[in-house]
């Protein structure tokens, strides 16, 4: 994950703590189109965290399973006020047109206590 050190900075800043692993099969890869797409989720993901996350550890996991999807997960502890106020503002809108253009997918998870984002790119050979 090529924006980890830039994500893990930001995070840091506002008292939130990366712990990232990923399992990547290099020969896998990414289209430019999927790449920048990538590159903005991941900005788009690290903003949504800093405002809305409490202080603590975020977790990204990065893996490519075995029938070639990219999967990403995000989850990180939620601050009171935005586990029960309205989900689905500019920052969750602009991640799913994001993953529209390269024909990826999301989950999000919500509960009063921790929030998870879960994208699944699919790569070309």
């Amino acid at each position: 994950l090529k924006n980890k050190g830039e994500a893990e900075s930001r995070l840091k800043q506002s008292g939130v703590y990366l712990l990232a692993s990923e399992n990547l099969d290099t020969s896998q890869a990414l289209s430019s189109r999927q790449f920048i797409n990538l590159k903005r989720i991941i900005q788009e993901a690290t903003s949504n965290i800093i405002k809305h996350a409490a202080k603590g550890d975020v977790i990204m996991n990065a893996v490519v399973s075995d029938d070639g999807v990219l999967e990403i997960l995000f989850v990180n502890k939620v601050k009171y006020d935005a586990a029960t106020g309205p989900m689905g503002g500019r920052g969750i809108s602009n991640i799913t047109t994001r993953l529209e253009e390269i024909s990826a997918e999301k989950e999000i998870l919500r509960n009063e206590r921790e929030f998870s984002l879960r994208i699944k790119i699919p790569l070309h050979s």
